[in-house]
């Protein structure tokens, strides 16, 4: 096989995996594919099956998209959409630069956000002190699309997620009443990817968890 590059695509960094079981050669290796053709296609290696991935680039060669990854941060090669599992991906969202550890959840989730939505603003937006109820504001500032949704089924969060938009939401805490602050930054078959502002770790509730939780608020979340 020898395709020509029709087009290409830099899209938002995220991780899936590679089923268990791949028929057929959907793989290429980074040594067999060069920035305008396509090389020999191979069965996925076996070291690979059932592996998280990277995926950082997209191409067209003939009438198929190759998506480019790597694992564990070392570049590996393209693959085909049908290699890998259909519903799983987590957006690549660094949650370690944190500027402080002593502002409420709110300024962590928009400090967070604003870093990986690049910011239509060039001036120096302030953090500190948000409200929750001020979230929206805060986040239209950057983002001029932001807005506000009731959110009834699971669909929308996958399909922001597809665009590799993240989803500011509030989870009910039962004991107190109170509201908590999360991104969604990915999601499974049967489970969501959240980021706690509080701890910066990463959570992975069920989606009758998280539904659980999310309704008694009125399914609340800031998309863009």
């Amino acid at each position: 096989m020898n395709a020509r590059v029709i087009a290409e695509e830099k899209p938002t960094p995220f991780f899936t995996k590679i089923k268990t079981v791949v028929t057929g050669h959907r793989f290429i290796s980074d040594d067999l594919a060069s920035p305008d053709k396509l090389g020999r296609t191979e069965d996925v290696p076996k070291s690979l099956l059932g592996c998280e991935i990277r995926v950082d680039y997209l191409r067209f060669y003939g009438e198929r998209v190759w998506y480019h990854f790597s694992v564990n941060e070392n570049s590996v090669g393209w693959i085909q959409k049908k290699a890998m599992v259909r519903h799983y991906k987590r957006l690549d969202i660094k949650i370690n630069n944190i500027e402080s550890k002593t502002e409420s959840s709110a300024t962590k989730i928009l400090q967070i956000w604003s870093k990986f939505v690049e910011p239509e603003t060039n001036s120096q937006m302030q953090f500190s002190g948000i409200r929750p109820e001020d979230l929206i504001i805060k986040a239209q500032g950057l983002k001029r699309t932001a807005r506000l949704i009731n959110i009834e089924n699971l669909k929308v969060i996958h399909h922001q997620i597809d665009r590799g938009h993240p989803l500011i939401i509030w989870l009910s805490r039962p004991k107190n009443g109170r509201s908590r602050i999360m991104l969604v930054s990915g999601y499974t078959h049967h489970h969501v990817y959240l980021i706690d502002p509080s701890t910066t770790n990463l959570l992975m509730p069920t989606n009758q968890a998280l539904m659980g939780k999310w309704r008694g608020l009125g399914a609340q979340a800031i998309i863009y």
